[in-house]
């Protein structure tokens, strides 16, 4: 083995048929590092697990676990005291021997074959161990039912050994019911102290705490309980804890367990395999929060013969695949092509994405009530304006009705609820164990039991997974847009998370080192263009349309960004939160509704225009510009990648800089096609004209000097400053005033002249651009630029931004190769090059020469006074090992000048002192806990979410080089593009990816393989490159097929059968033959055939057909495909091979 991550152990891998579904076969995967995967359900049932047993499951959010629930870590290490265990033994003539499957207890005891399975449809694991030497195997899976809770299958089967069998196999460390994931985590000795666990008929084991812990004197009754039960017949003996798992194991009876006390929960079966039997297969089911009705109807369904409960088990097991399948299919999961393991990867990106952005469960039909309930949480005061209106809706309505009714409603407030409604369903944040600074909760029924229409998310992590979403669900491209600009704040920003409730904004912890406040800054634009860009491109009249309307409000946030020469001086702390202000709005959200948290006008919610939306992010940008530099990164927090958090403050992105580029040419397109003036409020219009003064005093500048950057960046500073001074003494609302379309448009002229010029500087000599620089204050007043090393999320950004012509995109991607950020062992690219850190003893070492002058060193050594340095035995200093950074030794320097033999030489010294300190640590360069740490965002770490970035970056630019007739570049590009997608996980062994291979996952360390599974940002990036390779586009309103980008080896060399679930969510299947390939869009069959010239048949609902030239729909065909209205039964494209790659 290897442990530099250049290779790992064996682990072969396949795609099988195992229990006679599809699955991928890990063969040998003990032979590899242990690696944590994930289950899905299509309840709201969650399961994870790692490679050797550990797991954690349970229903809806971590407070209702069946297992503790633990970072991925301590799941892997408590893995042979939680979870499945089982230990067999086999009774030889005169002997006992014993086996313990999948135990490290038996170890190079026996020769065995361990495999690990994982459904492709991402809802079940199963573990095989095969013993050559016993003749047995051992077969254990997990999966889920959502009616009956987590189920663990167990298969026991002979291979050639005939002697008598003994097992005895169960699942350990339950947990009771009401235990919070804080309380088993910090008390879970106090939390045994409490737990009883009780044997019922059936046999069905009842795990529950004798009362809800807490240290008040005041009873607190634990009224709910987790269960346990078996399909297995008549089991010798059920034990509800491990006191007697050592007798089993040392050749010991056991007996059966009614009651226990103060111990961890179990639920082992004791069960034989006689000579005469070959196989014996159970399942153990388990779920939390029953109540005593929910125990007493469980009970009676036990009653009932074991061969019905199997059965009816078995089936709602089916049912929750098929209704993950469905969830999957509805965002058009499922494709057929040449590659089973390409189709299952897409399958799994789609899977993902709506489980983090959620997807539509009904199409386009919305509930009237569902709308209601919306509104209702949203504003008391609508609701109840317009209570009678409702009844007067139909129950079910497509989106269009329910527009047009609100519409003639004549309330604006109404029109905006309307279009800020999204009837999403499965929507969860993506936390896990590997990601224990997220919470998830899967909302999908109410307290009724009823199914609930619900979404959650990270503010910038949500959009993305909507843009992919959209592909699918058109029609709701406006709605993502308007809940978009609604969801930022009149200072330009936006809030942390939003939620079908609304927005959250970060409230300071003063105990929590990992709770900061301050925006982020790239997604606000990059994520907003795209989904813009869409709905341009789907539907070219509606930005138009919205434009008109009086729908867009605010986020009133409570924090207050300081004065631009404060900001200037410390830039680090930027933002003040008003705790007062906070409280207001909080009063106000009690009162009318999670719209109290919106900008007000008078007795309402204010309600201004998609222009000003538009403009305001792009002026606040610009007031933060420093020409050559970037977007000065002055919000208190980090951008894309959290770990370069200490950027936040003297940082200036080009990252932003090319992202904003692209958006101010959307714009100039957008705006072209106006007419007329459109009126902003007055306090952006003077920001407007403010910047765009600046823009025209300095667009002559050729050359930046430094004392040039700082001019500019103080009127633009000042500009922003004026704006939110504004803001915080009146507020938004009030005077109008008038903006023309040559206003608009030569104010986007302006500023792409700066920008291209800022974005062109940033070339390195190596072909590749800048990603982030330091700004520097020089002594003379002016502004310098400090480059730091490549970064892979620069060369994505100025490739999507627009500047690069063909040539010069192919130019930078062959750079990409030859550089540092290539790692050649994954085929893949690094966030930034990998670097070793000092070594324990070469740090924090003073040079001597530089101490000689410092007269308050020697006035502390002659003391022996340690509190600012230690001398070591070999006379060399060093800094106090408490000052993990200047502000620390800029405390103890204060403590020191209040000692009168030290007050005169700190105040002479101090500052050069901390100069000391800085050339000693070159803190300056400091970029984060990235250049800090060995996993995630960490060095030598390969985070895929970018490297798809990368990819679809790429992709684009082979569209643009093909649209423009450049061939040869984009050939050159399409190389490129293939190149990367093969240091994708799914065209690697498990070995190599170190993990399920088809399976997202967010990063892979240097030291080990890939970690994080299922809710990274790379899903969606690859779900829009999919579709970049398959040539589906949309070009003003119509509906194009021109599949250059994709291979000829996709296409099927025999006939298959492909499934999907059609528009009414029931299954349904496609013959496929060889030279075809199928997939869906907007849920309708898509099928690819090799043939003579490019043309698209329409196969309407009647059967009739209608064929459209040049792989093209019309716009009415290609309405009628995006609007899901069943018109279209299916599409027929013939592509000519000659196309192909």
């Amino acid at each position: 083995m290897k442990v530099d991550g250049k290779a790992f152990h064996e682990g072969e891998g396949e795609i099988v048929s195992f229990l006679g579904e599809r699955w991928y076969q890990i063969r040998h995967f003990d032979r590899m590092p242990w690696f944590f995967t994930t289950v899905a359900s299509g309840g709201d049932l969650w399961l994870y697990l790692t490679s050797n047993g550990g797991i954690t499951a349970g229903r809806k959010n971590p407070d209702h676990a069946l297992f503790p629930y633990y970072t991925e870590d301590k799941l892997a290490d408590m893995a042979e005291v939680t979870g499945a265990s089982s230990i067999v033994r086999i009774f030889t003539p005169g002997s006992m021997v014993v086996w313990e499957p999948f135990s490290c207890r038996s170890e190079g005891r026996w020769e065995v074959v361990r495999s690990l399975y994982k459904r492709l449809n991402g809802a079940a694991v199963y573990f095989e161990e095969e013993n050559l030497d016993l003749g047995l195997s051992f077969i254990y899976g997990w999966t889920t039912s959502s009616r009956f809770g987590l189920v663990q299958h167990v298969r026991l089967e002979r291979k050639k050994c005939s002697h008598l069998v003994e097992v005895l196999s169960g699942v350990r460390n339950i947990l009771p019911s009401g235990v919070s994931s804080r309380e088993q985590n910090e008390f879970s000795c106090l939390v045994d102290a409490y737990k009883l666990n009780e044997l019922l008929p059936g046999p069905l084991g009842l795990f529950r705490l004798s009362s809800i812990l807490t240290d008040r004197a005041e009873p607190s009754e634990a009224l709910r309980t987790t269960v346990a039960w078996t399909t297995l017949e008549a089991p010798e003996a059920v034990l509800l804890s491990d006191a007697q798992v050592e007798a089993f194991r040392r050749g010991q009876d056991v007996e059966t367990e009614s009651l226990t006390r103060g111990r961890r929960g179990a639920f082992w079966l004791k069960t034989r395999l006689s000579p005469r039997e070959t196989s014996k297969d159970w399942h153990v089911v388990l779920d939390v929060d029953y109540d005593q009705t929910d125990v007493l109807s469980l009970g009676s369904f036990l009653e009932k013969g074991r061969d019905e409960v199997r059965s009816a088990l078995e089936g709602d097991i089916e049912a929750g695949m098929e209704e993950l399948e469905r969830i999957v299919g509805s965002a058009d999961g499922f494709q057929c092509t040449a590659s089973e393991a390409y189709d299952a990867h897409h399958y799994a990106n789609v899977l993902f994405n709506v489980m983090r952005g959620g997807t539509f469960p009904s199409g386009y039909s919305l509930s009237r009530d569902d709308f209601s309930d919306f509104l209702r949480m949203r504003s008391r005061r609508l609701f109840e304006a317009h209570t009678s209106w409702f009844t007067s809706l139909p129950p079910q309505m497509d989106r269009e009705r329910l527009l047009e009714e609100v519409e003639r409603r004549g309330d604006p407030h109404l029109v905006r609820l309307a279009y800020e409604y999204l009837p999403l369903y499965f929507s969860r944040r993506h936390g896990d164990p590997s990601r224990p600074w997220n919470r998830f909760s899967i909302e999908l029924k109410d307290e009724a039991g009823r199914p609930r229409l619900y979404y959650q998310g990270n503010w910038r992590d949500i959009f993305q997974n909507w843009e992919a979403l959209s592909v699918s669900f058109p029609e709701f491209l406006e709605h993502m847009v308007v809940v978009f600009l609604n969801a930022s704040s009149q200072d330009g920003h936006n809030p942390y998370r939003i939620s079908r409730d609304g927005v959250e904004w970060e409230v300071p912890e003063l105990e929590n080192p990992w709770a900061n406040i301050g925006y982020w800054g790239d997604h606000q634009i990059i994520y907003l263009l795209r989904l813009l860009e869409k709905l341009a491109h789907m539907y070219p009249d509606r930005l138009e349309a919205i434009s008109k309307k009086r729908i867009f409000t605010y986020v009133e946030i409570p924090y207050r960004m300081r004065p631009y020469h404060e900001m200037l001086e410390n830039p680090r702390a930027t933002i003040e939160f008003d705790p007062d202000w906070h409280r207001r709005i909080m009063a106000r959200v009690e009162r009318e509704g999670s719209d109290g948290r919106l900008v007000h006008e008078g007795d309402g919610v204010y309600l201004g225009t998609l222009l000003e939306k538009l403009l305001l992010p792009v002026l606040v940008k610009l007031t933060s510009l420093v020409p050559e530099g970037g977007i000065w990164m002055n919000t208190q927090r980090p951008e894309w990648n959290d770990a370069n958090n200490a950027l936040a403050g003297p940082g200036l992105s080009v990252v932003t800089l090319a992202y904003l580029r692209r958006h101010l040419a959307f714009l100039r397109s957008l705006f072209s096609a106006w007419e007329g003036k459109r009126d902003v409020p007055d306090a952006i219009g003077r920001l407007f004209h403010g910047v765009d003064g600046v823009l025209r005093d300095f667009a002559s500048v050729e050359m930046w000097t430094p004392r040039r950057r700082r001019a500019f960046l103080d009127r633009m500073g000042r500009e922003g400053e004026t704006y939110r001074g504004h803001l915080y003494e009146r507020g938004l609302p009030g005077r109008r005033i008038l903006l023309s379309k040559e206003d608009l448009l030569s104010f986007c002229e302006r500023a792409l002249q700066v920008v291209d010029a800022s974005l062109s500087a940033n070339r390195r000599d190596d072909g590749l651009y800048h990603s982030y620089n330091l700004m520097v204050l020089d002594e003379e007043g002016g502004i310098g630029i400090r480059h730091l090393y490549p970064m892979l999320e620069g060369q994505v950004a100025v490739l999507s931004s627009g500047l690069l012509s063909g040539e010069e995109g192919r130019s930078l991607l062959d750079a990409l190769w030859e550089s540092p950020l290539y790692r050649a062992d994954q085929k893949s690219f690094l966030l930034y090059p990998d670097r070793d850190l000092s070594a324990f003893l070469d740090r924090n070492v003073i040079p001597r020469e530089r101490l000689t002058s410092f007269r308050l060193v020697a006035r502390m050594k002659e003391r022996g006074d340690e509190r600012l340095f230690r001398i070591d035995d070999e006379g060399y200093c060093h800094f106090h090992p408490d000052f993990r950074n200047v502000e620390v030794l800029t405390a103890r320097l204060a403590e020191l000048r209040e000692d009168p033999e030290y007050a005169e030489l700190v105040d002479a010294e101090a500052e050069a002192l901390c100069d000391l300190y800085e050339e000693v640590f070159d803190h300056a360069s400091f970029t984060g806990r990235s250049g800090t740490f060995f996993g995630y965002e960490g060095l030598g770490s390969i985070y895929w979410h970018m490297v798809a970035k990368l990819l679809l970056a790429v992709g684009e630019a082979f569209w643009e080089a093909h649209d423009r007739g450049e061939e040869e570049i984009a050939r050159a590009l399409a190389r490129h593009y293939y190149r990367i997608r093969a240091g994708l996980g799914f065209n690697k062994t498990p070995a190599e990816q170190g993990a399920f291979p088809l399976d997202p996952y967010s990063h892979t360390p240097r030291h080990t393989g890939a970690r994080q599974p299922g809710m990274t940002g790379q899903v969606k990036e690859e779900i829009l490159a999919r579709w970049l390779e398959l040539g589906v586009r949309v070009k003003g309103g119509r509906l194009c097929f021109e599949p250059a980008l994709l291979r000829r080896e996709e296409f099927l060399s025999g006939a298959r059968t492909f499934e999907y679930y059609d528009l009414m969510g029931k299954k349904d299947e496609v013959d496929v033959s060889a030279h075809q390939l199928v997939f869906t869009l907007c849920q309708i069959p898509v099928r690819y055939t090799m043939g003579e010239g490019l043309e698209v048949k329409v196969v309407l609902r009647g059967g009739e057909v209608r064929s459209q030239e040049k792989g093209e729909l019309d716009p009415s065909l290609t309405q009628a495909l995006f609007s899901r209205s069943g018109e279209i039964r299916e599409l027929l494209l013939t592509v000519p091979e000659e196309m192909l790659l």
